[in-house]
């Protein structure tokens, strides 16, 4: 597994991370601004969940699941269902623009697709709260 210091670019498309490495003899490596901000992003994330481990038996639960995300270059949305034995069932769905999330986050870029596996994550981390 290769390390931050050992990724020379980083290149963010479709639903892929490509890491590529110019010069494995090198010692040195670089990132891209991109790239830089896209790790910050993840570290940031990483750092800030809360990881903990019960020592509780995990109860088995019947639910069925769903979650999932779309985006284009100019709008993206997630949303996820879940659906328990007594028939009830619990939802969501968030749809946002382009012009809308570059006024929250500078990192958005010129397209949504971009961050689609991010989108899809965060679905699955919002059905799990939800």
């Amino acid at each position: 597994m290769q390390t931050l210091e050992e990724a020379s670019k980083l290149h963010l498309k479709s639903r892929r991370v490509w890491i590529g490495i110019q010069d494995p003899a090198s010692p040195f490596r670089s990132l891209d601004a991109e790239a830089r901000e896209a790790l910050q992003l993840w570290e940031k994330l990483l750092v800030s969940t809360p990881f903990f481990l019960s020592l509780s038996p995990a109860s088995f639960l019947q639910i069925t699941a769903t979650a999932d995300a779309m985006a284009s270059q100019s709008v993206a949305g997630l949303g996820g269902a879940a659906f328990f034995p007594d028939g009830t069932c619990v939802w969501f769905q968030f749809q946002i623009t382009l012009a809308q999330a570059n006024e929250h986050w500078h990192w958005v870029g010129s397209d949504m697709q971009k961050h689609i596996a991010a989108r899809e994550l965060l679905a699955q981390f919002a059905l799990t709260v939800h």
